[in-house]
């Protein structure tokens, strides 16, 4: 998959794209985990920890 690029609003919100909220199976309400490593933001299911 290409990069997308995205906009952070005023709130710090971001909006996920649909291509990769599908890629994901990323549903409404699902919880998600974000980590900062090495510079770099990464968006994370609880399914990838486990």
């Amino acid at each position: 998959m290409d990069d997308l690029k995205v906009k952070l609003s005023k709130e710090g919100r971001i909006l996920i794209p649909l291509e990769i909220r599908k890629a994901l199976q990323l549903h409404e309400g699902d919880e998600l985990i974000l980590r900062l490593e090495d510079g770099e933001l990464k968006l994370l299911t609880e399914k990838m920890l486990f």
